[in-house]
Parts: C-alpha cells; sequence; structure tokens
C-alpha cells in the first residue's frame, strides 16, 4: 500500500516476490506519476491498483504492507484492513527483523541524512572488519542485500518519525541509536511536539543490554524524555564532541560539523580510529542537493541547496557561509509568516533574487522590513531559468550563488530533486 517513488516500495515489492509472494500495488497515485518506479519493477510479476484503493482487494489478504508515507489514522482502506484483523507492517520492519548485520539507525529533524552519509563514508574507509550499507529513509531499501549480509557488516540506516512510528515493540532496535536534532516536525501529520518526540524515541524503546545512544539534543526537557523511554536498561549514552578547531570539512557550516561531530561519535563506537575518520570527513563531498558545491565560475562558488523547503532551513544555509552570498529563494507558496527568512536574508545576503509565486512573497517580506542591516538588492523572476541568471550576473569574485529555496518545489517541479539537477545544469 503506497508504491511511492523514493524507492523503499519498489524495494519491498521485488523482496516480497523474490520469495515467492503473490504481490498487488495499490496507490493512489496515477500511473504516469510513478512511471519510473514502475518501469524498475518490469522484470516482477505483480498487479498494479493505481489512482485509488479498492476494498474489494483486501479479499483474501495475507499481508499488508504499508508505505510510510500513508496516513493511516484516516484511510478507510487500512482501517478496513484492521477491521479484518490482516496483520501489517512495513519495509523497514522487514528489514529489522531479518537483518544478521549490526545496525546504526540515524534521526533527527535536520542533518540526518549527512549524518547517515558521514558515517557510511568513515565506515567505508576505516572499519576493517565487514562491508558498510547505507539505507532507509536516503532512499534506498536494503532488502535486497539481506543475503549477502554477515554479521560482521554494519548497516547505516536513516530513519524518518514516520518509520519509526511504526517501529513494533518486539523488533529490534538498532545497536547504535543516533539523534542528530529535535524541534518540531511534521505536526500535521504527528499533532503535536510531543507525539512526534515519541515517534522518535521509537528507536529506542525496548533497546537491548549493551546497546548505545549519540544524543545530539541540547535540551534538558529531551534529555529526560530520552532516558524515560530507555529505562532501566543498560544503555550507554554518548554526546558528540568536536575536536579542537573542528573538523576539516568540504562542506560549510556549524550544523554540519555538528553533523560530523555525531558521525565520529557513532563510528568511536564501532572501534574505528580517529585517523580514519579524520581523512573520511575530510573528503566528503556533501548530499545531491544539500549546500552541495556544484561548480565555480569567475571565481564564483555555486552551492545547490534545493532540499531546503523551510525558511528554518534557509537561514541555517545562509548562516553557514562567511562570504557574501547572492540568495535564489522561492517556489511554491505557502501559508506562514517568513519574517524570520526576510531578517536572515536583509543580514545575510548581498542580494535576494526571488523566484516562482513564493519568491514574491519573499521580497514583499524583505522590502517591508523596519530597517535592514545591509543593502541587499532584491529582485523578483518568474521563472528559476531567469532568476540563475541574474543571480550570476549580480555575483562578483569570491561570491557565493547559493540555491537555497525555503519553499517546495512543485510550482514548477515534481520535487527538489528535479529543482536542483535544473539549477546545476543551469550553471553548466
Amino acid at each position: 500500500m503506497g508504491l511511492g517513488r523514493f524507492g523503499g516500495g519498489a524495494g519491498a515489492v521485488r523482496w516480497l516476490a523474490s520469495h515467492g509472494a503473490d504481490v498487488l500495488i495499490t496507490d493512489l497515485a496515477e500511473e504516469g506519476s510513478l512511471r519510473e518506479t514502475i518501469d524498475s519493477l518490469a522484470d516482477c510479476d505483480v498487479t498494479y491498483r493505481l489512482g485509488g484503493h479498492d476494498i474489494a482487494d483486501l479479499d483474501g489478504a495475507d499481508y499488508l504492507i504499508v508505505s510510510p508515507a500513508v496516513c493511516k489514522e484516516s484511510s478507510a482502506f487500512f482501517n478496513e484492513s484492521v477491521r479484518r484483523r490482516i496483520p501489517w507492517t512495513t519495509e523497514i520492519n522487514l528489514f529489522l527483523a531479518h537483518c544478521d548485520a549490526r545496525v546504526v539507525g540515524v534521526t533527527g529533524t535536520a542533518g540526518k541524512s549527512t549524518t547517515a552519509a558521514m558515517l557510511h563514508a568513515i565506515l567505508q574507509r576505516g572499519y576493517g572488519v565487514g562491508t558498510s550499507y547505507l539505507g532507509g529513509n536516503i532512499g534506498t531499501s536494503l532488502l535486497g542485500a539481506l543475503e549477502a549480509m554477515t554479521t560482521d557488516d554494519v548497516v547505516v540506516l536513516e530513519l524518518s518519525s514516520f518509520q519509526l512510528a511504526d517501529l513494533p515493540q518486539d523488533i529490534r532496535r538498532p545497536d547504535v541509536s543516533v539523534f542528530v536534532s529535535l524541534w518540531p516536525n511534521h505536526l500535521d501529520r504527528h499533532g503535536t511536539f510531543g507525539e512526534y518526540v515519541d515517534c522518535k524515541l521509537n528507536m529506542v524503546r525496548n533497546a537491548e543490554p549493551g546497546t548505545a545512544v549519540v544524543w545530539g539534543v541540547d535540551d534538558a526537557d529531551l534529555t529526560d524524555a530520552l532516558h524515560a523511554a530507555i529505562g532501566t536498561a543498560d544503555v550507554s549514552v554518548r554526546s558528540p564532541c568536536r575536536q579542537n578547531g573542528g573538523f576539516a570539512l568540504r562542506i560549510p557550516g556549524a550544523h554540519n560539523q555538528h553533523n560530523a561531530a555525531c558521525a565520529a561519535a557513532a563510528a568511536r563506537l564501532l572501534r574505528v580510529n580517529e585517523n580514519h575518520i579524520s581523512a573520511a570527513l575530510a573528503t566528503f563531498p556533501g548530499l545531491p542537493h544539500r549546500l552541495q558545491h556544484v561548480g565555480t565560475h569567475r571565481e564564483i562558488d555555486f552551492f545547490n541547496d534545493s532540499k531546503s523547503t523551510t525558511a528554518e532551513a534557509t537561514i541555517t544555509a545562509l548562516r553557514a557561509f562567511d562570504r557574501r552570498v547572492v540568495l535564489l529563494a522561492g517556489g511554491q507558496n505557502r501559508p506562514g509568516q517568513c519574517r524570520a527568512l526576510a531578517n536572515c536574508i536583509a543580514e545575510h545576503a548581498k542580494a535576494a533574487i526571488c523566484f516562482g509565486p513564493a519568491g514574491k512573497t519573499v521580497l514583499d517580506a524583505i522590502r517591508c522590513l523596519p530597517t535592514r542591516s545591509n543593502d541587499c538588492t532584491t529582485q523578483h523572476h518568474p521563472r528559476l531559468k531567469d532568476a540563475v541568471g541574474a543571480a550570476a550576473s549580480l555575483a562578483r569574485k569570491g561570491d557565493v550563488v547559493l540555491l537555497s529555496p525555503g519553499f517546495p518545489s512543485y510550482d514548477a517541479f515534481a520535487n527538489y530533486r528535479e529543482r536542483g539537477a535544473a539549477f546545476t545544469a543551469l550553471i553548466g
């Protein structure tokens, strides 16, 4: 239920079909929007029910695999399956139930993808025992790799609040659990910040003695909640610490220093030596669309941060640079105030080149500020292409041109990946 576009659904389908299951895929999305995923399953003998769910498909069903994107509380199809007492699970739960390798779970409101990828890079360089695998919410299902895994291997799993919400009480917990950050997010789905935190803390509830936690959250109340979730189990809790002067990183920003500290702390728990940790972090290139350096022209550096779809993420990106920044911001408009973003742009950006419907909102917010801490040039262009051209024209030697939109991409692009790819192509 819920094939999706990012790999987890397709991985579950392929694994189930390879083990002899008769698989029916049902998704509210139409075939056209799922074309890439469907094409990747062309060699699998499966049935599709797309563009809606049919209750009749539950007749005779032995098991339901539910995408974490499904809001179960409001789904008539899911609730009918519960009424019929059809057992259900998720792709992540299937993996954890069958995985023999050691598992490091990485979660957080922000930074979890980068931290997971950093840890994977460290383990690839310096684990020295088995193979390191990277998967989960980062977009890769590891079900197909289960047969190759051994107890010497390590799996780094990025886990979202939606995936952790469905973690059953009786399934194994990660050997090392990493919490990078926690602040309110996805409250439209979880309802309250407390519920959101509870979902995250499922990663350590009923943890086995001897497991460990890297706790990168600097908040006394949340730390108390962590210890309450662990209970009386013998679980080691470590706070990440930075080396003197920080880590030598290719990717900018204090937040990435924090991500590196969390990854390094987890690596130390796996007995990776400091030289391997430092060397791997120094060469880590960053993830696509997350403060990714995509080119230098005329001694101007271009960064693709298309994954930033909230004001908070764009504020973090702006503060990552100690150089003049020409910011590209905008996209699909949505309700809410952007005064904090406007203030940050006025304080940190040499220019704000805004695009799309949301760009007009940002531009108006900047121009309505009572004062400005610098002389920030502002422009609006309907299309990203024109905005990129304007930004490149304004930038000078030593400047940064930063695509960090602060809004979703759906005004002009299918997703943030497509938007980031368009930006990268435009700057050549």
